[in-house]
């Protein structure tokens, strides 16, 4: 009796959990893409967008502005049923870099959808306003306005598909 092993399909499904496994997506502002905002010298999407999440040291710009950790937190089983998904179809036979930039979209698309809907964080008054101009000097990000009208920086989210340092 002689015992023939036909491979039907786990080498390749193996290859493709593995590959999925070895990358992360990263949401929000990266460094380097859309790296400098029109007109405002010196600060990137990036900078910017922490200083609206997390708020400034001096504590002219409030903390939540942005929104993102919000969304996140309150879109944590959204976020969780994607990945399964996205993971899911990786097994199903989808290529995993393609499962992992449509999850990335997705995230970003979501966020931008609730940056619209919910219009997260406090406005920055007026007063306030001219204050931070003048201790500044500039005046193109310190709107009283709520982020998802200024645009630009909502408008700078995105993602990219990295392979996991140490993976």
């Amino acid at each position: 009796m002689t015992v023939r092993d036909i491979d039907k399909g786990w080498k390749q499904f193996v290859a493709s959990v593995s590959e999925f496994a070895k990358h992360d997506v990263i949401v929000g502002w990266i460094e380097g893409k859309k790296e400098n905002r029109d007109g405002d010298a010196g600060i990137t999407n990036a900078g910017l967008a922490a200083v609206h999440e997390f708020g400034s040291d001096d504590g002219t710009i409030p903390e939540g502005r942005l929104g993102f950790r919000e969304w996140q937190d309150m879109h944590s089983s959204k976020i969780a049923d994607a990945i399964q998904a996205a993971y899911a179809r990786t097994v199903d036979g989808s290529k995993p870099k393609r499962e992992l930039n449509k999850l990335g979209l997705w995230a970003v698309s979501d966020w931008r959808k609730y940056q619209r809907e919910v219009q997260p964080g406090p406005e920055i008054g007026v007063a306030r306003e001219k204050q931070i101009i003048k201790a500044h000097g500039q005046t193109a990000f310190f709107k009283s306005k709520k982020l998802i009208d200024t645009g630009q920086l909502v408008n700078g989210a995105t993602h990219v598909v990295r392979r996991r340092v140490g993976g």
